[in-house]
C-alpha cells in the first residue's frame, strides 16, 4: 500500500498535494444527528420573540376635590372648587382673607363634609368620611394656629400624638427625628409648651404630623403671624419632607415662600377657582389678586 493510501484510510480526507507530497486534513467532525440538527437550525432560524411594552396606569392624584360646594349652615364658603394634587407634588392655594382658603383645608381632611361634589384620596371617593379615616388614608392636617396642649411639656405633647400613631416602642425614635427636624424642640423639650413663643409652638404642632410622613399634608397659613426667620425654618422642613415623597397642599395668604415651594398655584377668590398655573407664572396674577379694588 502507497503512503497516500494509508494516509487516506486513516484520516479520511486528503488535501491537495503540495511540492508532490500529501498533507493529512483535520478530522471530519462527527455529522448531527438529524433531529438535534433539525431543532439546532430551528433555533437559529426562528425569530426572535418581539418585546412586550406593558403600558403603566397613571397614577390617580392623591387628593382630589371635584366641584366642591360646602359652608358652615345656611352659610356657603365654597362654590363649585375643582383641583388635583399629584403623589409627591406641592400646591399652592392662595387667596386673600375670607375667600374659602381654610375651608378648603377642612374639606381635603374631613373636618368639612361639602353638601355637593366629592373628595378623592388615592382614587377612594371618602366624600362623608370621618377625619380618622382620612388619617389613615395619609392625609394629614396642620391646621390654622398652633393646637398644642400648653400645660403639657414638649416632649409630652410629642410623645402623647407619637404612641397614639407608633405605639410605646416606637416613640423615642419618633422624638429623635422630631428634633432633628426641629432642633429647637430638642433643646426646649423640658418646658411647658403655653410659655414657648408663638413661632415655637408652630413648630411642634407641625412635628407632631410631619415626623409620620404622610402621603399628603395639608398646611394651613404656617406663617400667620409668625417672624420670617421662623417662617424660613418651617418652609424648609417642609422641602425635606416633600423629599421623602409627601404631597403638599400649602394654604397661605403670604405667598413668596410658597411660590417658591411649589410647583402649581390654585388662586381662590369668593369661594371659587379663579387660575389656576405653574408657580412660575402666576406672580403678576397673584398680584393683581391682592390688589386693593378700586
Amino acid at each position: 500500500m502507497s503512503d497516500a493510501q494509508a494516509v487516506e484510510e486513516g484520516a479520511g480526507t486528503m488535501t491537495e498535494p503540495t511540492s508532490g507530497e500529501a498533507v493529512a486534513s483535520e478530522p471530519t467532525a462527527p455529522a448531527v444527528p438529524a433531529a438535534a440538527g433539525s431543532k439546532a437550525q430551528a433555533a437559529e432560524a426562528a425569530p426572535a420573540a418581539p418585546t412586550v411594552v406593558t403600558a403603566t396606569a397613571p397614577q390617580a392624584p392623591v387628593l382630589e376635590l371635584r366641584d366642591v360646594v360646602a359652608g358652615y349652615g345656611p352659610f356657603r364658603a365654597l362654590f363649585g372648587v375643582s383641583f388635583e394634587v399629584a403623589p409627591g407634588e406641592a400646591l399652592a392655594l392662595v387667596g386673600s382673607n375670607g375667600v374659602g382658603k381654610t375651608t378648603v383645608a377642612r374639606v381635603a381632611s374631613g373636618l368639612v363634609t361639602p353638601t355637593q361634589g366629592t373628595v378623592h384620596v388615592d382614587g377612594t371617593d371618602m366624600t362623608g368620611a370621618k377625619p380618622y379615616r382620612y388619617a389613615r388614608a395619609g392625609v394629614a392636617h396642620a391646621t390654622e394656629g398652633r393646637s398644642v396642649f400648653a400645660t403639657l411639656t414638649v416632649e409630652e405633647n410629642l410623645a402623647l400624638s407619637f404612641g397614639r400613631v407608633r405605639g410605646k416602642r416606637g416613640v423615642r425614635e419618633a422624638l429623635e427625628q422630631a428634633y432633628e427636624l426641629f432642633p429647637v424642640l430638642g433643646e426646649r423639650r423640658r418646658q411647658l409648651a403655653g410659655s414657648m413663643s408663638g413661632g415655637q409652638q408652630r413648630m411642634l404642632s407641625m412635628a407632631r404630623v410631619m415626623v409620620e410622613v404622610p402621603k399628603i399634608l395639608v398646611a394651613d397659613e404656617l406663617s400667620l403671624g409668625l417672624a420670617p426667620i421662623i417662617v424660613a425654618e418651617l418652609y424648609e422642613a417642609l422641602r425635606k419632607l416633600r423629599e421623602q415623597g409627601t404631597a403638599l397642599l400649602i394654604v397661605e395668604q403670604q405667598v413668596a415662600h410658597a411660590l417658591d415651594l411649589c410647583d402649581r398655584v390654585v388662586l381662590l377668590g369668593h369661594g371659587s377657582v379663579e387660575w389656576t398655573g405653574a408657580s412660575a407664572d402666576a406672580g403678576d396674577v397673584v398680584t393683581q389678586a391682592f390688589e386693593p379694588a378700586h
